[in-house]
């Protein structure tokens, strides 16, 4: 199995870890801008520990997303069938995830990486690569 995958395979491996380091990267930038997180929660009335919490769920939200995209973009980079499927119920939560938290449109980069993502898994190229494996 040293054969290399094909340009549409390595391009979504790539989308998939360039979508768990976004996360990591976008929560880490609102962990530093946490205290001017808190005063302006503070002047719409909400509790001080209000920011924390939602800094701590949005932290293990990019945390469990990134390592299903980073681990089932790495079985999709070995070749395996199964990882195309994984990747995409990943992705499907995600989504599902944006929607009913109410920021998919803030979070619009993301869904169209998702979407770029789910393509070029699914794309010819991907799946006869995948099917020889």
């Amino acid at each position: 199995m040293t054969e290399q995958p094909p340009t549409t395979a390595r391009a979504a491996v790539a989308i998939w870890y360039a979508l768990a380091v976004f996360g990591v990267i976008n929560v880490a930038y609102l962990w530093i801008r946490r205290d001017a997180l808190e005063e302006a929660a503070a002047r719409e009335g909400f509790a001080a520990g209000a920011v924390t919490a939602l800094l701590l769920q949005l932290t293990a939200v990019a945390v469990v997303f990134g390592a299903g995209y980073v681990g089932f973009g790495r079985m999709l980079r070995l070749g395996r069938r199964w990882s195309r499927r994984a990747l995409t119920a990943v992705a499907l939560l995600h989504v599902l995830w944006l929607l009913l938290s109410g920021s998919a449109s803030a979070n619009l980069v993301v869904v169209l990486l998702i979407v770029a993502g789910c393509v070029l898994t699914w794309l010819r190229g991907t799946a006869q690569w995948v099917e020889q494996h």
